[in-house]
């Protein structure tokens, strides 16, 4: 229970005792920290709606397992290990208490919950062979980016980046030299842009990658270079769009920039790297 400030006036017996510190007289406010973006600030002064987040010092342990399974005549979940801090959903409903306005939480362990759509959002953006970002996550990405460069006027630019003769090494070495030669070369590209702030790799096709800087074009054919110089052994032709230097009509205009230009590469003499030209 808690007033329309957030300070705790009281708490179920053994929902509290799941905390190593006393619940009563905090303020859920300071020691509820939201995962996502609802704050419980919100639903606290509308008293309505739920939130999602941890509370400091709240472990799984005897006491919540008891208030949360036991008192339903449920068993405790096997993989619910001991000392695991939480992650909880409270629920706002208005409520007279002591003749005030109050509201009342009531917490739900969504701890498996998330874990489990975390894992399934991980598992529809990130490439499972590397580990980097598939297309699908980089296309979010580079449209929220490509909207707040546009605002900004910040430097953004991508790299699609080609493995030359991919294919030949499939057939010729088999799957798995394949595979290790693409695994190679996303680790030589970690390593290269390491020092280069909020660069992002990302798996675009089977031997095609996109690169997103914050840089200009002409920095970006510097990074470029320099991977291709330290990938000993695999040739690669690549394309680089630099926003603030053409005209697009949108994130596809701009995607395909850097795919013509990697297209221009390779058909030109392959292994070169080529800034579009708008």
């Amino acid at each position: 229970m808690v007033n329309s400030k957030g300070l705790i006036l009281a708490a179920n017996k053994l929902f509290a005792a799941s905390s190593k510190e006393s619940l009563t007289g905090k303020n859920i406010i300071e020691i509820f920290k939201p995962v996502d973006n609802i704050s419980i600030v919100k639903i606290i002064s509308k008293r309505s709606g739920s939130a999602e987040g941890h509370i400091s010092d709240f472990y799984v342990n005897e006491n919540f397992c008891a208030s949360l399974y036991l008192d339903e005549g449920l068993n405790v979940p096997p993989d619910s290990d001991v000392e695991e801090l939480r992650t909880l959903k409270a629920h706002a409903t208005p409520i007279r208490w002591h003749d005030s306005d109050c509201v009342m939480l009531t917490f739900e362990d969504v701890t498996e919950a998330r874990r489990t759509r975390d894992q399934l959002r991980r598992l529809l953006t990130f490439d499972n062979s590397t580990g980097v970002l598939n297309r699908r996550g980089i296309e979010h990405l580079i449209l929220r980016e490509f909207g707040q460069s546009i605002r900004s006027g910040d430097a953004l630019s991508l790299v699609m980046i080609n493995i030359d003769n991919f294919t030949m090494l499939n057939e010729s070495m088999g799957y798995g030299a394949g595979t290790r030669t693409i695994r190679g070369f996303v680790a030589i590209m970690k390593r290269t842009l390491q020092s280069s702030a909020n660069s992002v790799i990302a798996r675009w096709s089977g031997d095609e990658f996109i690169i997103m800087l914050h840089c200009s074009g002409a920095a970006a054919v510097v990074l470029a270079n320099e991977i291709r110089d330290k990938a000993h052994g695999i040739e690669i032709s690549a394309g680089i769009a630099d926003l603030t230097s053409g005209n697009y009509s949108g994130v596809n205009d701009f995607i395909g920039a850097a795919y013509d230009a990697m297209t221009e590469a390779k058909t030109s003499g392959k292994n070169r790297t080529i800034l579009a030209r708008l």
